[in-house]
């Protein structure tokens, strides 16, 4: 299996009242040829909103089972391999899990843990 993601990207989880600050978006491919449950994911959070992070996008990618953050204690963690603007050269992990879920859609908490260097390093 094969797909791509482009979902909104908000500063909490109220989209009601929560701005819209960038896109996560990527592409996952299934990775296990027994189940079907493993998939590898790459994926570009961009940032789209004003201030000092407009345009910089960080890049993350790692290994997950599906279903995966649907239980209260599933997290995928994925590694920061890179950025651009505000995050070249940056490093870190990131944990995403489900906060809410529908039939129409779900609700994930995307947590960023990223280092960058000093700038002229």
């Amino acid at each position: 299996m094969i797909g791509t993601l482009d979902d909104e990207l908000r500063a909490s989880p109220d989209a009601d009242y929560s701005p819209i600050i960038g896109r996560f978006r990527g592409v996952f491919v299934g990775t296990d040829l027994v189940d079907d449950e493993e998939y590898f994911s790459s994926v570009t959070v961009v940032f789209t909103a004003g201030g000092d992070h407009r345009g910089s996008a960080l890049s993350l990618q790692g290994q997950y089972r599906f279903p995966a953050g649907e239980q209260e204690d599933d997290v995928v963690e994925r590694a920061v391999v890179g950025g651009t603007g505000r995050f070249r050269r940056a490093t870190g992990y990131s944990l995403l899990k489900v906060v809410s879920s529908t039939t129409e859609a779900a609700v994930f908490q995307l947590d960023l843990f990223v280092f960058t260097p000093r700038a002229g390093y």
